[in-house]
């Protein structure tokens, strides 16, 4: 199992939304079905909808990685 897919089943468990205090906040984004392209043929393709997992960092996180240099 990959990060993004334990991420998904965890936010898929808890409501579509899991916090870690200090470090940050994962939820499920939905994205629609689209059309997309090969890039190496050119042909068009459909792309499924889907959920992808979204994270956005703990002020404590974002506090610790932005030091001035």
């Amino acid at each position: 199992m990959t990060k993004s897919e334990l991420i998904a089943q965890l936010a898929a468990r808890h409501s579509q939304f899991s916090v870690i205090r200090g470090f940050g906040s994962f939820s499920l984004s939905f994205r629609p079905a689209r059309l997309g392209r090969n890039p190496k043929s050119g042909e068009r393709v459909q792309v499924p909808a889907k959920y992808v997992p979204h994270f956005k960092a703990g002020k404590e996180l974002r506090d610790r990685v932005d030091f001035p240099l």
